[in-house]
């Protein structure tokens, strides 16, 4: 684990903050530990054997100037995967039906 402008990188696969889905080879989760919406998206990308990477962001939403650069606003779970037709998740039951469909 690795700590980067406040965000705790928590995967091997990453060495910085990405902004842009093209920069990924997989799902990656901006999330807290301690959310229950990340969690959620957690469970369903572990139950559904998704290799992912995970960033949590920062406690405080006054540091979380990345995840408002991908998405205009600072909260979290969001996601970014390449397999989607999108560029990020921000919504909790959007990712969770895009796991769904794409990984089970």
């Amino acid at each position: 684990m690795r700590t980067l402008d406040s965000f705790e990188i928590r995967s091997d696969n990453i060495d910085k903050l990405v902004t842009d889905v093209d920069e990924i080879e997989r799902p990656l989760l901006y999330d807290r530990e301690d959310c229950v919406y990340s969690t959620r998206v957690r469970v369903a990308l572990e139950n559904n054997s998704v290799d992912y990477d995970e960033i949590w962001a920062p406690e405080d939403t006054d540091d979380r100037d990345i995840v408002e650069e991908i998405t205009g606003q600072r909260t979290v779970p969001v996601m970014l995967d390449p397999a989607a037709d999108r560029d990020y998740f921000t919504d909790t039951e959007t990712m969770l039906a895009h796991i769904e469909e794409t990984y089970s």
